[in-house]
């Protein structure tokens, strides 16, 4: 009858050390979870950083591109023609759209390209003289009118996981 209490007492002591490890596994698995999802959340938040930096630099290098701009501005004719252009697809990598927006005298939206359809995104923009070589009782004569440049990138959020 001691051997059988022995043994009733070493099985119940082997079966507290087993509860006692899953318990601790079951801690460290927790512990883990946590220490991804900060890790995870500040990576999200390092890209979205990133990405405002392409947006705002961006900004400038459409603001500057010679291939847009006149001696006054950006050129009005050359944003409606680069809406045309595929070869600019590598520049415009990471950006989910661009428009030119004239403010006054008049409103009218020029969308160079809009992937923003179905995503999270933040827009960045500047003012900029939007200029157009216009005609004039036989007189060539530049129009400047002011315009807004917008761009927009995509804005990701821990819990929007591709």
């Amino acid at each position: 009858m001691g051997k059988k209490m022995k043994n009733k007492k070493a099985d119940l002591k082997i079966q507290e050390t087993a509860f006692m490890l899953l318990a601790l596994a079951m801690f460290f698995a927790l512990v883990f979870v946590f220490y991804t999802n900060i890790k995870l959340s500040g990576l999200y938040a390092e890209r979205n950083r990133l990405y405002q930096e392409r947006g705002v630099s961006m900004l400038s290098k459409l603001a500057n591109m010679p291939e847009l701009s006149s001696a006054e501005g950006l050129d009005y004719d050359s944003i409606i023609a680069l809406r045309n252009v595929t070869g600019y697809d590598k520049l415009f990598k990471g950006l989910l759209g661009i428009q030119v927006v004239r403010v006054y005298p008049k409103k009218e939206v020029i969308t160079i390209f809009d992937n923003t359809k179905g995503k999270n995104w933040i827009s960045y923009s500047s003012y900029i003289p939007l200029c157009q070589l216009v005609f004039e009782e036989e007189q060539a004569t530049t129009r400047c009118d002011i315009a807004k440049l917008i761009v927009y990138v995509e804005q990701v959020s821990a819990g929007a996981r591709k």
